[in-house]
This record gives C-alpha cells, structure tokens and sequence, in this order.
C-alpha cells in the first residue's frame, strides 16, 4: 500500500463484476494480503463486500506457497502513480509457476515493457480497464481457456542466453 500503489481501483473493479453477474460470486473470490497505512480504511470500507477478503501479511515462502497452490489469478499491484522504474521482484517466480498475472501498473513502467499479453496489464487509474482485463482473465479460468503467459518467453533459458550475449558483445 506503500509507494503509491491504488489497490480501491482494483477492489472497484472486482466489486463491479461480482456485482454484474452471479457466476463470478459463485466462482471468484478476492484474496488481498496488504499492509500499510491505508489497509483499516479499506477493510473499513469494503470489509463486507462480496467476495472480497483481507488476510494478513505472511512471509514470502507461505505466500509463495499459497500462489502455487491456492491461486489461479495472482495480482502484481507495481509503485505509481506516474512510474514505477523497478522490476517486480515476484515477476520471474509467477513465470516459473505458470499462473494467470494481472499487472496493475503507471502508464510508464518497466513492467510493461516486459508483459506481452496484452490482457495481463491494466493502468491502475482506469477501473474499466481493470474489471475488463480481470475478467477476460476469470472467464478464461473457469472456461479452462489456454494458459496465459504473461511474460511470453522473456524468463526463458533461450531469451536469457540471447540477453547474455548480447551484453557480452558489447563488451568486445
């Protein structure tokens, strides 16, 4: 909730789809696990929404733990409002365990320039976007849709090597 993060846009979002159709309140569920300065607020105001869930923080191996095995739909919410120059550090991890992402992200960031499904990145200002691209991604869940790679081959053994030696040769 740090750094400019907006997570009401994305609980807006979620609110609005479950609230358009029974099938995603039979089907869906928001998990948030967020610390901050802002988290009583929300859980103030949105603590008896539906489907929507506060937990606690946990450390990294539970969380990572939970993603694998728990999740079908992991949310990345990057810094903003206007940029956001760091890679998400879980970014490589989500690729390896091949869950559906969706990138809450600035206009400008570096996330962007490595998402290539176009419907894993949402601007994290524009709540139509958001629902839009959230529920693309829930419909292909419960339809059992092909799996979404977010990152395409960017995580890649082969890209990496590509990567590689391209540093190697400017360094001649």
């Amino acid at each position: 909730m740090m750094f400019g993060r907006n997570i009401e846009n994305l609980i807006k979002a979620y609110s609005e789809l479950v609230n358009s159709d029974p099938k995603y309140v039979k089907n869906s569920e928001l998990i948030l696990r967020v610390k901050g300065n802002e988290v009583a607020r929300f859980k103030e105001m949105y603590g008896d929404a539906l489907n929507i869930k506060f937990l606690d923080t946990v450390d990294f191996s539970s969380s990572s733990s939970e993603q694998i095995h728990q999740s079908d739909i992991v949310i990345i919410l990057e810094n903003g409002p206007y940029y956001c120059n760091i890679l998400v550090g879980k970014a490589p991890f989500l690729a390896s365990i091949n869950k559906a992402v969706l990138c809450l992200s600035p206009k400008k960031s570096e996330l962007r320039t490595i998402v290539s499904n176009d419907t894993c990145i949402a601007n994290m200002e524009d709540v139509t976007e958001i629902k839009t691209k959230l529920k693309k991604l829930i419909d292909n869940e419960l339809d059992k849709g092909e799996p979404v790679k977010p990152f395409g081959a960017y995580f890649s053994q082969e890209n990496f090597k590509v990567q590689l030696n391209e540093i190697l040769q400017a360094n001649k």
